[in-house]
Formats: structure tokens, sequence, C-alpha cells
């Protein structure tokens, strides 16, 4: 294997490797979102049973 080969072998594993930490980012950032959403509606059916008393 040349030196040249080499480094864009690396390159390729890099690209490779951010991409997969990018997917891996956004599919927190989903979760994250899903989360909050879920416990804002909560807190919304809180405040209407609070309001009700």
């Amino acid at each position: 294997m040349t030196f040249r080969s080499a480094r864009s072998t690396t390159a390729l594993e890099f690209s490779g490797l951010q991409g997969s930490l990018e997917a891996e980012a956004r599919e927190a950032t989903k979760q994250r979102e899903a989360e909050a959403q879920r416990l804002q509606k909560l807190q919304d059916k809180e405040l209407k049973a609070a309001a009700r008393l």
C-alpha cells in the first residue's frame, strides 16, 4: 500500500465515522425532542386538572 492510498483510506474511514456520528446526533436530538413533547403534554394535563379543582 502506498502512502497516498493509505491517506485516502484514512480519509474515507474518517468520513464514514463522521457520518455515523452525525446520524447518532440526529437520532439523539429526535429522542430529546420526543421526550420534551411528552413532558409538555403531561404538564398540560396536570395544569388542566389543577384548574378544575
